[in-house]
């Protein structure tokens, strides 16, 4: 009988990861991520030495600052951002976490809204017609004047927790329990309601994924998304034979031990771990 060691050859692809990390360092929002801009003017200026991305209300829409982003769970996001808070000046700086349109971050989708009108913030989802608050602190809890906000969301599965933090003291932190059918494609920073003029500037933004716990799968879990067997000779078709799996979980799948078997051959897989939504390909080691 012979032996084949199966190795992993993976396939990342921007649609099945999407996080990102921002701190503007480089001077510019075109790349590593890309941002895509809309009705604002944006730039990386420095402030305090430090380089940041200045959002500038450039007429009487809402303003957008979004980048790719298509996680959903298990994830972590966070940003640093400051704002004029000062009275009388009323609109909303919406973190959006996950919105399923790539052309609006009001689609369908999980976000934390800074309302400066009542000086609240509160958590929500929005669905194709409205918009549930799922969490909201109460009235009055943001500083006034000029305010600088640290937000941290996490979610395991079904359970969130929310962090709030300023300059000084924190502001909020609540858990909760809320699940949705929902994708993302887009996550940003939504300036909404304020003047023409009015700026928000974003220190750091990011989207990660959270550590989770290896598992075991069961059935249906990991499919067979695609097979390439050996052709004959003269069809000029690739020589190598392998095989694409899929993990269609939420989970991330330990696959040590695992392996493929007919009745001449044997392939057992090493050290090595499937992360949700992502895909291999095993082959043989001569192939590979």
């Amino acid at each position: 009988m012979k032996y084949f060691l199966l190795l992993f050859l993976l396939i990342f692809t921007p649609h099945i990861f999407g996080q990102y990390y921002d701190n503007f360092k480089d001077g510019n929002y075109s790349e590593n991520p890309k941002w895509f801009v809309s009705d604002l003017n944006a730039m990386i200026i420095r402030n305090n030495g430090v380089y940041v991305a200045e959002l500038t209300k450039s007429n009487e829409k809402d303003g957008t600052f979004k980048t790719t982003n298509y996680l959903t769970s298990n994830t972590e996001w966070g940003c640093s951002i400051c704002f004029d808070n000062s009275e009388g000046i009323n609109g909303s700086i919406d973190f959006v976490l996950s919105a399923a349109s790539i052309y609006t971050l009001t689609a369908k989708g999980y976000f934390i809204r800074i309302n400066t009108t009542d000086n609240s913030i509160a958590f929500l989802y929005r669905n194709e017609v409205s918009s549930e608050i799922i969490l909201a602190k109460s009235n009055s809890c943001i500083p006034t004047g000029e305010c600088h906000l640290t937000l941290k969301i996490s979610n395991n599965s079904e359970k969130w927790n929310i962090e709030v933090t300023s300059q000084t003291a924190p502001i909020w932190q609540s858990t909760a329990t809320h699940s949705s059918d929902f994708s993302s494609v887009m996550s940003g920073i939504n300036l909404r309601s304020f003047p023409q003029g009015y700026s928000c500037i974003i220190e750091e933004i990011y989207c990660d994924k959270t550590s989770t716990p290896e598992s075991d799968f069961s059935p249906n879990d990991i499919i067979f998304s695609e097979i390439m067997h050996k052709p004959k000779n003269g069809t000029a078709m690739p020589y190598a034979e392998w095989v694409e799996i899929y993990n269609t979980t939420e989970k991330i799948i330990n696959l040590e031990g695992c392996g493929l078997f007919s009745s001449s051959k044997a392939g057992s897989i090493g050290s090595f771990s499937l992360q949700p939504h992502d895909y291999a390909i095993l082959c043989s080691s001569t192939d590979a």
